[in-house]
């Protein structure tokens, strides 16, 4: 069921990123980004969506689907590997 979850966050993903492809860019999206000049709202719009994909929807797939593999032994072992750096 995990990974079901973590495969529709990677659907998500795919279609945030064909979002971010179909929105204007603007001829002075450098200077917007650099802070010189207001941002439009296809700018903005596009940079929230890539932040939110590189700083929360990616990592947030790649750990739940680590936490669906994890296997008791794995985890006994980590246990064990971690108690004997105390």
């Amino acid at each position: 069921m995990l990974r079901e979850v973590a495969g529709k966050l990677a659907t998500l993903v795919l279609r945030l990123e064909s979002l971010t492809t179909a929105l204007p860019r603007s001829g002075e999206e450098d200077s917007m980004l650099e802070l010189l000049i207001p941002s439009d709202v296809p700018t903005e719009v596009r940079t929230t969506i890539e932040c939110v994909l590189h700083d929360d929807l990616r990592p947030a797939i790649r750990a739940l689907t680590q936490a669906s593999e994890v296997t008791e032994e794995e985890l006994r072992r980590d246990f064990q590997g971690a108690r004997r750096s105390w």
